[in-house]
């Protein structure tokens, strides 16, 4: 049986919603303010998890921001997204493949 490992992004104060600023929530975009020397270990780490998953599950709204963004992108981080099984947990949502696609 596999195990599930929950990886969040979340503020020091708790802020777990909007990183990128694009839903317009009055504490969002907070992921910008992150430095480059953090941002390059959080890639590191977010290479590393991606690495070791079988497979990503995801709630409607993180797979839709997912959806949108990692087909354009590249590199390794990019092509393991890509290329990693998804489930979404949602009472909305249809079925959706395995790849961020649509």
């Amino acid at each position: 049986m596999g195990k599930i490992v929950i990886s969040e992004n979340v503020t020091l104060d708790g802020v777990v919603q909007d990183p990128t600023g694009e839903e317009g929530f009055r504490h969002g975009g907070w992921f910008a303010q992150v430095g480059s020397n953090d941002r390059e270990g959080f890639y590191k780490t977010a290479l590393d998890e991606v690495l070791r998953a079988e497979a990503l599950l995801v709630g409607r709204r993180s797979y839709e921001f997912l959806a949108a963004r990692w087909p354009s992108r590249t590199g390794e981080l990019a092509d393991r997204m890509n290329s990693i099984p998804k489930y979404v947990v949602s009472s909305s949502y249809p079925p959706v493949s395995s790849s961020c696609a649509r």
